[in-house]
């Protein structure tokens, strides 16, 4: 019997302004036979960066049901994803991942900046837990220095 993706809904921080329609939260979900097979958020999250504010793509929860792995299926939901960058809903995206060689085949790079949350009670604590930050597209011009994640990582 195949396990099916449930689908997680992460929580973000509670949103401080109104985003443009173009940039609301989305969930993207793809079925085989009626079944959720992946899965990836991406919502809009405004970061401080040393060059100024910068509101990204944040992708978030991308899962993919470990009995169809290597079927592209992982692969289509971030595509998918990216197409809000593509489009130009945003200029890139900002998440973390612990295998890095997966996003770097779509596009990505890693990011060496040290992060931090200046909302939280230790504000020098990386508020992302994974091994690598990285960005969508490769080419973005990413700010050197600290990123000031505003909130929790996700």
């Amino acid at each position: 019997m195949r396990r099916s993706i449930r689908p997680e809904f992460a929580s973000a921080p509670a949103p401080t302004e109104h985003w443009p329609d173009a940039q609301q939260p989305r969930l993207f979900l793809l079925r085989r036979d009626g079944v959720i097979v992946a899965k990836a958020k991406v919502f809009p999250r405004r970061i401080t960066t040393e060059e100024g504010p910068l509101v990204v793509a944040a992708l978030a929860g991308v899962l993919c049901d470990p009995d169809r792995r290597g079927c592209g299926y992982g692969k289509a939901v971030v595509r998918a994803a990216f197409g809000l960058v593509d489009d130009g809903t945003f200029g890139c995206a900002f998440f973390q991942t612990g295998v890095a060689e997966f996003y770097e085949k779509l596009g990505c790079r890693v990011v060496t900046n040290r992060l931090v949350n200046s909302l939280a009670v230790t504000p020098s604590a990386r508020p992302f837990w994974d091994e690598a930050a990285m960005i969508y597209p490769a080419g973005f011009a990413w700010p050197s220095g600290e990123i000031d994640t505003l909130g929790p990582g996700w």
